[in-house]
């Protein structure tokens, strides 16, 4: 979520040729329809959005249970107070504009390792259809066993 449409267009047009599938929401409001509404690997958020601000938005989609999935803070807002309150709301990683793109597409690689992490057999008690991740302190009950 950014409202910044170049911005927009230089993130998606980098991650679509390196693979990723990539939609896009220029507010907080409308941000949240889209994470509800399709499967969601990765969040790339701005704080600065109409509508709602991206804490707001952080906070909202951890409180939607969306916990599992990693949350990166792109934001012009780089004090010591802001990256704080961007992790702090729920982010998982904090990186400030203006930014490397290179850097930018490793941040997302090793929020995506630390994804599938949470998901190994090692990490989880299962009990019945129960699993508790413990890393995360996660709790989920499911019919049949998770791979």
């Amino acid at each position: 979520m950014e409202d910044e449409q170049n911005v927009v267009a230089f993130i998606k047009k980098g991650l679509k040729e390196q693979g990723y599938s990539v939609f896009a929401a220029y507010d907080g409001p409308t941000g949240l329809e889209l994470l509800t509404q399709n499967e969601v690997d990765l969040i790339i958020l701005d704080i600065v959005l109409p509508g709602m601000n991206g804490l707001e938005v952080c906070t909202k989609i951890r409180k939607l249970g969306f916990i599992d999935v990693p949350i990166l803070m792109l934001t012009a807002l780089g004090t010591t107070d802001n990256i704080a309150k961007g992790l702090d709301s729920g982010a998982d990683d904090y990186l400030v504009k203006p930014f490397k793109f290179k850097e930018l597409t490793a941040r997302i690689r090793a929020l995506s390792r630390r994804k599938n992490l949470s998901l190994e057999t090692g990490n989880q008690l299962e009990i019945s259809d129960l699993m508790l991740n413990r890393n995360t302190k996660i709790a989920v009950r499911q019919a049949g066993k998770l791979s």
